[in-house]
């Protein structure tokens, strides 16, 4: 008997410091993402916080919330025979948007090596920040065998053609597609882009169509100078909205930003300032009525406005 109730109790207290694990440890994918989940063997039951109640479950993250990079925090609690508790230590779990070029920072066809181009965003989760791989490949080339590549490793979104290795070749259209990097993990790419690399020693390009979607169209910027757009991006997810809401803010001056949010009558019914950049804030209980809500942001004398549209 002493036996018996001595093994019962060194079960009891391994199963209590058991954890939530995934296969091949992996809790960060591309989004939309599915993470397979498992908690310890030998309980009776389980309760998930998304409320299943099986030992292992499937966690989708399809990016309905809309931020670019999605977190969750999963617990997870484990009852014995007795009904007894135990609280396992909870997993973050990670969807990684797959970035594209920005269209405001790649509004022209024909660049020069002395143009640079911008990713879109990868939010940083805690220590872990994204870098931006930038890889071209020459239109000419594409699906004949040779399929010369060239990259670029950045860190702060930014790709100067003149950095990339090896050198972009004068006279030539390039597939650009840029994916996140962390902690020396590569995630997917997003929809390529198509610049053709001009002999324009003034560096400002011949100002043409670029294809920034990858779908073939163009996308017509006119005669803007890469960088020349207000630094100051604006996404807003879902837009328009009916329930959730979410705005994610960054620039490229880092400097602190007030944003003001403004009902249908013009009354102010949100203002903010942060002192840290990217700001990704979910406003959805400020947006009460049906309407268009206007949205300011100031920032070192600049100022920047959008529309939020609330179904």
């Amino acid at each position: 008997m002493k036996k018996l109730i001595i093994l019962v109790l060194l079960i009891s207290s391994v199963n209590s410091f058991a954890q939530i694990t995934a296969p091949n440890g992996i809790f960060t994918g591309c989004k939309p993402a599915s993470f397979t989940l498992i908690g310890p063997a030998g309980y009776n039951r389980y309760e998930w916080s998304n409320g299943a109640t099986t030992r292992q479950i499937e966690y989708i993250m399809d990016g309905a919330s809309g931020a670019i990079l999605d977190t969750a925090t999963v617990g997870l609690t484990c009852y014995d025979a007795n009904n007894v508790a135990y609280v396992q230590q909870p997993v973050v779990v990670r969807s990684i948007k797959e970035p594209e070029l920005l269209q405001c920072f790649n509004g022209k066809y024909n660049y020069t090596l002395n143009d640079s181009i911008k990713s879109d965003l990868v939010l940083n989760y805690g220590n872990d920040v994204p870098q931006y791989v930038f890889t071209f490949i020459q239109t000419d080339a594409k699906g004949r065998g040779s399929n010369p590549i060239s990259r670029y490793v950045s860190n702060t979104r930014w790709c100067k053609l003149s950095n990339v290795a090896p050198m972009l070749k004068t006279g030539k259209f390039y597939y650009v597609t840029v994916h996140a990097r962390i902690n020396n993990v590569n995630y997917c790419k997003g929809n390529y882009s198509i610049i053709g690399i001009g002999i324009n020693m003034n560096g400002n390009g011949h100002g043409g169509h670029g294809d920034s979607d990858g779908n073939g169209d163009s996308d017509d910027h006119g005669n803007d100078m890469v960088g020349s757009s207000n630094p100051i991006e604006i996404r807003t997810y879902p837009n328009p909205s009916y329930k959730d809401c979410r705005i994610i803010v960054d620039s490229d001056d880092k400097s602190p930003m007030d944003i003001s949010i403004y009902n249908i009558s013009g009354q102010l019914i949100y203002r903010q300032q942060f002192e840290s950049l990217p700001v990704s804030e979910e406003v959805s209980n400020y947006l009460n009525n049906p309407g268009t809500y206007k949205m300011v942001i100031t920032q070192n004398g600049k100022v920047k406005t959008s529309s939020i549209e609330r179904l």
